[in-house]
């Protein structure tokens, strides 16, 4: 799979994950659901493991503080 095909492919994702975080960014949504929203777009992105797993330790602190 080339450069050019991974970004295409991670667009559609990253455009709702970008949508979701200014959503969150202006009170439009709350953290849990700007969490839900990544997640559910992660599985579409095509990332190095490392990457995946940076993205999730990072949600799992977002999660935890908006429970606290």
């Amino acid at each position: 799979m080339s450069l050019t095909t991974s970004a295409a492919d991670n667009r559609q994702a990253l455009d709702a994950m970008r949508e979701a975080l200014d959503g969150h960014l202006a009170g439009k949504i709350r953290a849990d659901a700007l969490v839900r929203a990544w997640r559910e777009q992660s599985g579409a992105l095509t990332l190095p493991p490392v990457f995946g797993q940076a993205m999730e330790e990072l949600l799992r602190r977002l999660e935890k503080a908006g429970k606290a």
